[in-house]
C-alpha cells in the first residue's frame, strides 16, 4: 500500500466526539469545516483538520446532513393587526394639564357664584343687584388675599404656582365654592344638631382639597399655605378694622 493510501486511511480512522453528549464520529474530508447535527441535537463543526488517532466511533452514521447557515435578511416591518386601536389624536385626548389649569376651575368657579347667588336669593332675600355685588366684591378680596398669601407661601416654601393668570383663576375657584356649599346647605344645617360645627369642618374639608388639587401640593405644603393664608385674612380684616 503506497504512501496516499495510507494517508486516507488514517484520515479514515480518525474520529472526534460531540461536544454536548460524548457521541464519536469517523471523521471524513468531504466534511471538514462544515455544520452539522449530533443525534442529541446539538450543532457542532465538523473538524477542519483529521484529529489524532482515535478507538472507531460508536456510530458512522448520525451525522445529519449540512445545515446552511441562513441568510442575512433585514427584517420585515412590523405588522399593523387589524384589531390594534386606532391612534388617539392629540385633539381627541384628555389634557389634564389644561383640564386643571383652566376648566376644572372655571366650572367651579361659575358653579360657586350661581350657588352663592341662589342662596342669598332664596335663604337672605336679597335682590339680585344686591346679591351680584356682594358676591362680586366677596369674589374680588378673598381672591386678592389670597393671591398675597400664596406668593409669600411659594416664595418661603418653594412651590410653583405655575402662569399668573391660571393661578389667579384656580384661587377665585378655591375663595368662592366652599363659602358657597355652606351657604347652600345652612338650612339644612341649622335644624341639625352641631349643624354650624358640621359645616365649618366641611368647608374647611373643600377649601384644604381644592386647594391641594389645583396646585398639585402635598399635605405638607397645603396645611402650611392654609396657615399662611390664615395669617394673611387675619391681617387684612385687622388693618381693615383700623382704617375703617
Amino acid at each position: 500500500m503506497g504512501n496516499g493510501d495510507k494517508t486516507t486511511t488514517n484520515a479514515a480512522a480518525a474520529a472526534f466526539s460531540c461536544p454536548a453528549c460524548g457521541r464519536r464520529y469517523v471523521w471524513k474530508a468531504q466534511w471538514a469545516g462544515r455544520q452539522a447535527k449530533c443525534k442529541c441535537g446539538a450543532e457542532m463543526t465538523y473538524p477542519a483538520q483529521p484529529p489524532e488517532q482515535n478507538p472507531p466511533a460508536d456510530d458512522l452514521y448520525d451525522l445529519t446532513p449540512p445545515v446552511a447557515a441562513p441568510v442575512s435578511q433585514t427584517p420585515a416591518a412590523p405588522v399593523v393587526l387589524s384589531y390594534q386601536s386606532a391612534k388617539v389624536t392629540s385633539g381627541s385626548s384628555l389634557d389634564t394639564e389644561k383640564l386643571m389649569a383652566f376648566q376644572a376651575p372655571l366650572w367651579i368657579l361659575c358653579g360657586g357664584v350661581v350657588a352663592e347667588l341662589l342662596a342669598k336669593l332664596l335663604f337672605k332675600h336679597d335682590s339680585l343687584n344686591t346679591a351680584a355685588i356682594d358676591i362680586g366684591l366677596g369674589l374680588i378680596v378673598g381672591t386678592a388675599v389670597q393671591l398675597a398669601a400664596m406668593l409669600v407661601a411659594a416664595k418661603f416654601r418653594g412651590i410653583d404656582l405655575g402662569q399668573f393668570g391660571p393661578a389667579v383663576l384656580k384661587l377665585a375657584a378655591v375663595s368662592v365654592a366652599p363659602g358657597a356649599v355652606f351657604d347652600l346647605f345652612l338650612p339644612l344645617l341649622n335644624i341639625i344638631p352641631l349643624g354650624g360645627l358640621i359645616g365649618v369642618v366641611g368647608v374647611f374639608v373643600l377649601y384644604f382639597a381644592l386647594l391641594g388639587m389645583f396646585f398639585d401640593l402635598d399635605q405638607s405644603d397645603t396645611w402650611y399655605c392654609v396657615m399662611v393664608m390664615f395669617i394673611v385674612g387675619v391681617a387684612s380684616y385687622l388693618l381693615v378694622q383700623h382704617f375703617v
